[in-house]
């Protein structure tokens, strides 16, 4: 529907057409693409792991960020103790593209990569798919803790994923057919509230 394209139009991988998008209250296209992608953790489905380490992946290099840095992050990831039981721990080689990991734990390695950025803008686009609601519920808890001065905008399939959301787009076919509190869409007898349905999730009055 349309939901992906629009979170790489905010990170300006493209450019629209026509519309615009508004950052302060001031259209995005007047920011540099560096000032735009300085401010903008985006954490994807299918993240870009570099054959290197741990602690290459998380820092990608950034050598501004010390080893603290890093074990905070993995912490508010919870991908640290999986870490640290390998015997190699943060120098362990990960392989090409990550396939020595699982798909949660790629995620979660993008998450902490994520978290040492520190962006005031995270775009997360279905970022954390592949975790157990468990370990979602987890993660997602930790990026509320941290965003007191941050925005996080999150695409996501999991009705349960949107629960602590402040405010909800309901997309279809490129169009978004309802928004509001989550409380307000499960009220209404809308797309929101079927998919809720299907998926098993109540919301308590």
């Amino acid at each position: 529907s349309g939901k992906s394209t629009l979170a790489s139009l905010i990170s300006l991988l493209y450019k629209q057409n026509e519309g615009e998008f508004l950052i302060n209250g001031k259209d995005i296209s007047t920011y540099s693409i560096n000032s735009v992608r300085k401010n903008i953790s985006y954490v994807v489905q299918d993240p870009l792991l570099i054959q290197d380490t741990f602690f290459y992946n998380i820092t990608l290099g950034n050598k501004q960020f010390t080893r603290d840095d890093v074990v905070k992050a993995s912490q508010k990831a919870h991908i640290h103790d999986f870490i640290m039981s390998l015997p190699l721990q943060y120098e362990t080689v990960i392989g090409d593209r990550g396939t020595l990991l699982s798909s949660g734990q790629k995620q979660c390695i993008a998450l902490a990569r994520a978290f040492i950025k520190g962006a005031p803008i995270y775009i997360m686009d279905e970022a954390t798919s592949a975790l157990d609601p468990e370990l979602e519920s987890l993660v997602l808890n930790e990026l509320e803790g941290g965003l007191t001065k941050s925005t996080a905008i999150i695409i996501t399939h999991r009705v349960s994923t949107s629960l602590d959301a402040d405010y909800v787009y309901v997309i279809d076919d490129g169009k978004i057919v309802e928004e509001g509190t989550p409380k307000q869409l499960f009220e209404k007898d809308g797309l929101y509230r079927s998919l809720a349905v299907i998926q098993n999730i109540r919301i308590s009055s």
